[in-house]
């Protein structure tokens, strides 16, 4: 529990829209243009407090088969990770080989900068970015109350995750005695962001079926989005001595950090929906169809099968269905709703 309060505000343009008829000879027809901001990632969490259980250099710790030893036969040893966050911790002294360990045949022989006692943790986790999507469009009026509309959606955003947790030894339990590091402090950061843009069309059709009764078709293609991931890792250990260890912060800290490239296909999908407008009453129902085990990556640097199979495997059809009813009574309008989304 942090004492300090902590407030995280953004305000954004959430929509914005414009349709725009042109006059013709016969029939109608329509342009169209729309800003949405289709999803906000903004948020923010802060912690601190005393922790007797456990230390993020617990979480540092390799398990069998992230690591492999080489004897040197020289009475040292070799030791090469498989896991990034290891060997950053290891190159920091967040973990340290424990010789003790290997020679009694220990699977693991490495143990945390943390050995005993409690530490004060405290951090905080930030999470910025968000979905927008662009629209234009156009309908044109193919026979008397038929409307055929086309459109193209353009998806872009961003999205950004940083994470920074901190540890300390308020209490000084670990003090180098004991089979104890001289532990003093530690500072973790860890972002992750993806930047996107994508494009994809849609094509419907309206009509009156009757005087007061509407209805319509919408297919979409798939939406072509290209992504680029970004992650970054940063580590520093201090001790009592005043020795300071750092990682990440030097141009040929590589382990934890890295830019990827890929693409993303969602399945197509298709809407119908049907209204009613009578004197008092109005009342519309629509249901909106994706196979979403169709979804599929893609990347130059990375062969997606496992996963795309994974996705064709664990992911099925999703059928939303929205139901709205109005009724006008006098000067008050009655309204509710109902929806479904699996």
């Amino acid at each position: 529990q942090d004492p300090d309060d902590s407030e995280f505000r953004a305000t954004k343009l959430s929509h914005v829209g414009l349709v725009t008829k042109v006059p013709v000879a016969q029939g109608s027809l329509a342009f169209g243009a729309s800003f949405a901001r289709v999803k906000s990632f903004e948020r923010e969490m802060r912690y601190s407090g005393q922790n007797g259980l456990n230390s993020v250099t617990d979480y540092f710790m390799p398990i069998a088969g992230e690591f492999d030893i080489t004897d040197n036969g020289d009475g040292t040893v070799t030791p090469t990770f498989y896991r990034d966050l290891s060997f950053i911790a290891y190159e920091t002294f967040g973990i340290d080989f424990d010789a003790e360990k290997y020679a009694a045949g220990n699977p693991v022989p490495f143990s945390p900068a943390v050995r005993t006692g409690s530490v004060l943790q405290s951090g905080q986790v930030t999470e910025t970015g968000g979905v927008n999507e662009w629209q234009a469009g156009l309908a044109i009026e193919a026979a008397r109350d038929v409307m055929v509309g086309v459109s193209m959606h353009i998806p872009v955003g961003s999205y950004t995750f940083y994470r920074q947790h901190n540890e300390e030894d308020q209490f000084n339990e670990n003090d180098g005695s004991a089979g104890t590091t001289d532990f003093d402090r530690l500072t973790l950061v860890e972002s992750f962001s993806t930047d996107f843009g994508g494009i994809g069309f849609s094509v419907g059709v309206a009509s009156n079926l009757t005087s007061r009764i509407r209805g319509s078709v919408v297919i979409s293609t798939p939406t072509w989005i290209t992504a680029t991931d970004a992650y970054d890792t940063e580590l520093e250990v201090r001790f009592d001595n005043g020795d300071r260890y750092t990682f990440g912060q030097a141009a040929a800290d590589q382990e934890g950090s890295g830019v990827f490239d890929y693409r993303i296909v969602t399945p197509w999908e298709m809407g119908v929906g049907i209204g009613y407008e009578g004197t008092n009453l109005t009342a519309a129902f629509d249901m909106h169809y994706a196979d979403w085990s169709q979804l599929s990556l893609d990347a130059d640097a990375y062969n997606f099968a496992a996963e795309n199979a994974e996705t064709r495997q664990n992911l099925r059809e999703q059928l939303q269905t929205r139901f709205s009813l109005s009724y006008r009574l006098g000067n008050l309008t009655w309204r509710g709703g109902w929806t479904t989304v699996p």
